[in-house]
């Protein structure tokens, strides 16, 4: 049964990554790129160079769908299988989201890490339950309507499969930026540590990395320069991983941290080309995280069920 809690109205708001869920791809149809497996602790290095870069023509402007797509298009699936997997990781923020569905939205789509004084624990949210189950099962599960990858995969049925995969990829996405990671309500701190302006910053903060994915700093041109992607063996505990990596209280020299505290600096930027470059810097730092472990996914779920023959 699924956990559920609604411990602070500061949640209602997260869902960092949403957005349309179309997108345009001119890359062919499998055409693979040699992935390097790299260990989630190795520090990540920003590319010197974006490669053949992204533009507003190629990509659409959903950080999930986009994710998605650059990952499943670096490991040669077919631009059909691509589709399936890219507009499938955008939906949980539509069937899990609102009144109706008791704003599970908010506690599936998060993996929390709180700080009081000098300890730190885990809060709530259950993006590991929704990540493995999507993917592994069982049946009657945490997926979506109660199926799983492995359930189509299994029957043959590859498209559902797919779109299962991309369900699952959602929830490694999200809490890999510290907004699905960090507690904006933490007692005994004082900034920098305070992070109470997460809950009045959260959707501007949304909306400078909307505006600056394929315009502006163009983010995203990161993300389809790197090449590596992080093995995922316990599904659970990647999440754990994934979250962890992001959260702003793992140390004043963390990824998450450093990009809060940019944006902090700045002054709370919306715009294009708005921000510094450590506010750019460790957002890229945090999407190629986030796509690491997409590419992680992918090979997980596809090596599993031994599914990268495309059938459709």
């Amino acid at each position: 049964m699924k956990r559920f809690l609604l411990s602070t109205l500061a949640y209602l708001a997260l869902g960092m990554l949403g957005g349309c869920a179309n997108i345009v791809t001119t890359k062919a149809a499998d055409t693979a790129i040699a992935l390097t497996p790299v260990s989630e602790t190795e520090p990540i290095v920003l590319p010197s160079s974006s490669g053949d870069g992204i533009s507003t023509a190629r990509w659409a402007e959903a950080t999930h769908v986009n994710l998605s797509s650059i990952a499943a298009s670096q490991w040669g699936l077919s631009v059909a299988r691509v589709l399936a997997i890219a507009d499938a990781s955008d939906y949980p923020d539509t069937y899990q989201a609102g009144f109706d569905n008791g704003y599970n939205q908010q506690w599936s789509h998060a993996y929390i890490y709180d700080k009081t004084f000098s300890a730190t624990y885990y809060l709530w949210g259950d993006a590991d339950e929704d990540f493995h189950d999507n993917l592994l099962g069982p049946v009657g599960g945490e997926g979506y309507q109660g199926y799983y990858a492995g359930y189509f995969y299994g029957q043959g049925k590859q498209q559902q499969g797919d779109q299962y995969l991309g369900y699952a990829m959602h929830y490694i996405e999200d809490v890999s930026l510290t907004l699905h990671s960090t507690a904006p309500t933490s007692i005994g701190l004082t900034v920098p540590y305070k992070t109470t302006d997460m809950l009045t910053h959260h959707f501007d903060f949304e909306a400078w990395v909307a505006n600056n994915l394929t315009g502006g700093w163009r983010l995203l041109d990161a993300v389809n320069a790197d090449h590596s992607y992080y093995v995922i063996s316990d599904t659970k505990q990647a999440i754990r991983n994934a979250a962890w990596a992001s959260c702003s209280y793992q140390g004043t020299s963390s990824v998450g941290y450093s990009a809060w505290k940019a944006y902090r600096d700045c002054g709370y930027p919306t715009g294009a080309g708005t921000g510094n470059a450590a506010l750019v810097d460790n957002t890229n730092k945090m999407l190629i995280a986030a796509g690491r472990y997409a590419k992680g996914a992918i090979k997980f779920t596809l090596d599993n069920n031994a599914a990268w023959t495309s059938l459709y």
